[in-house]
């Protein structure tokens, strides 16, 4: 029992270190709306588990802390890795700066967000290996990133807009090739706004959960995958425009709402659409030839059963009359 007890308090040392910790490395005595009482954790007169934007799980460690939107300015301290209770870290839209390393990540986060902050460098070489939701967009990251299939849990991955073209220093975003992904449980995928090259990975194409994906303002290239597009995918929300893809395939999706293809290289005519769910089209800003579609049935709304909502066909060689 005294063992056991001398283990707890340990633990909760610990535990008090790493909090302290991140207080002081982000200027906390500046935080809003959320602050912190730190010498109460300091001195143990107050527990880590009535910490404003903190819950504790059943065995008294910090189980999640959400300090989004917060006004934290500073470094992810390498004592944070020390919070081995921590599953959720959200701290969404701060001033948070410099390169992500592996070893500041507590080893049993399920969920992470630091999207809106201006994290630099190199996408980590190694992460929680129990990630289910992994957001880093909005920042300054570059580079290639490494084959994420060890993380078996992740539903949600957003890597979006890390790329920022227009400003005073131009950031390239993630670069290279998009990465191998694990396809059983992905249901979300955003890499839009990036340097990303070549094809879209067949084996992302054919994920049998995967119901949303951006990869926009890439410079993907080759073939659309026809993978994306059969009756069983699970598709609802897909977004590839603004790269230099050269064909697109029959779509025969029956979940797919929205499908943007517009500003690539096609040069084809127009493919056989067989969406019945389909709410918007835009293939807008390519070369597509031959004769523009009768503007009946499934291309255009029904007012019983309003289904395309939205077509843009505009900006290409396509002939022939409306009807």
């Amino acid at each position: 029992l005294i063992a056991c007890l001398l283990a707890l308090t340990s633990a909760a040392t610990v535990e008090q270190a790493a909090l302290v910790s991140l207080y002081e490395s982000n200027n906390g005595a500046e935080w809003r709306p959320k602050t912190w009482d730190v010498k109460a954790i300091m001195t143990g007169s107050g527990s880590a588990c009535d910490l404003d934007g903190g819950t504790c799980g059943g065995d008294g460690r910090v189980k999640a802390i959400d300090l989004s939107y917060n006004n934290l300015r500073g470094t992810l301290p390498k004592d944070l890795g020390l919070l081995e209770g921590l599953e959720e870290l959200e701290l969404r839209n701060n001033h948070i700066h410099g390169v992500l390393d592996p070893s500041v990540l507590p080893p049993n986060l399920k969920q992470l967000d630091l999207s809106w902050n201006s994290l630099e460098g190199a996408f980590p070489k190694s992460l929680p290996p129990n990630l289910r939701t992994l957001d880093l967009s909005v920042n300054l990251m570059s580079g290639p990133v490494p084959d994420l299939t060890y993380l078996k849990d992740l539903m949600s991955l957003n890597l979006a807009a890390n790329s920022k073209p227009l400003s005073e220093d131009t950031y390239p975003g993630f670069t290279s090739t998009i990465p191998n992904l694990p396809s059983d449980q992905l249901k979300v995928v955003d890499l839009s706004e990036n340097s990303f090259e070549g094809p879209l990975p067949d084996s992302l194409a054919s994920s049998p959960r995967l119901i949303f994906l951006s990869v926009s303002r890439n410079s993907l290239t080759a073939s659309i995958p026809p993978s994306l597009f059969t009756p069983v995918s699970p598709l609802i929300h897909l977004d590839i425009s603004r790269n230099f893809l050269t064909s697109l395939p029959a779509i025969s999706n029956f979940r797919l709402q929205h499908l943007d293809v517009s500003r690539n290289l096609l040069s084809h005519p127009l493919p056989q659409i067989d969406s019945p769910l389909l709410r918007t089209l835009d293939l807008s800003h390519n070369s597509i030839t031959g004769i523009l579609p009768p503007l009946t049935g499934a291309w255009a709304p029904d007012l019983q059963s309003p289904d395309l909502q939205y077509l843009d066909l505009s900006y290409n060689d396509l002939s022939g009359t409306l009807d």
